[in-house]
């Protein structure tokens, strides 16, 4: 298969999960805010986590991917700045919520962004995966 092409292909598949992705996570957001599952079950955050980082990762991996130099990188390289990125979209969301609850007059707790983060990453780490798995299967 040629190379370009195969590229081309990798950069569909990665769009067609994380568009499924990001179709489940606004489902399960909706769900939760319109419900008040967020309020009831104290640990329903952890899996929109998950999703987010995973839906983070594998956009950034579907922009990398437009870079040949990107696709050729060692899997530790990629890893780290995939890990890199979304970790640092993680960060900044988590600054955001800290000044929401500041502006709020809510209580922040440092302990819960700390799993929030740990949660993206391992969404994050899932999208590695998926994109390792379907870059050997093209032979890319």
């Amino acid at each position: 298969m040629d190379h370009l092409i195969a590229i081309k292909k990798l950069r569909t598949r990665i769009f067609i999960r994380g568009a499924l992705v990001t179709v489940g996570t606004f489902v399960l957001n909706t769900l939760g805010v319109w419900l008040s599952l967020y309020s009831i079950i104290w640990w329903y955050d952890m899996p929109m986590h998950f999703f987010g980082g995973l839906f983070t990762a594998l956009l950034v991996i579907w922009f990398l991917i437009h870079y040949k130099k990107f696709v050729n990188l060692s899997l530790i390289k990629t890893c780290i700045i995939v890990l890199l990125i979304t970790l640092i979209i993680g960060v900044v969301w988590e600054g955001y919520e800290f000044i929401f609850a500041i502006i709020g007059s809510q209580k922040y707790i440092i302990l819960d962004s700390t799993s929030d983060l740990c949660f993206d990453l391992a969404g994050a780490i899932q999208a590695l995966f998926i994109y390792f798995r379907h870059k050997r299967a093209l032979s890319v």
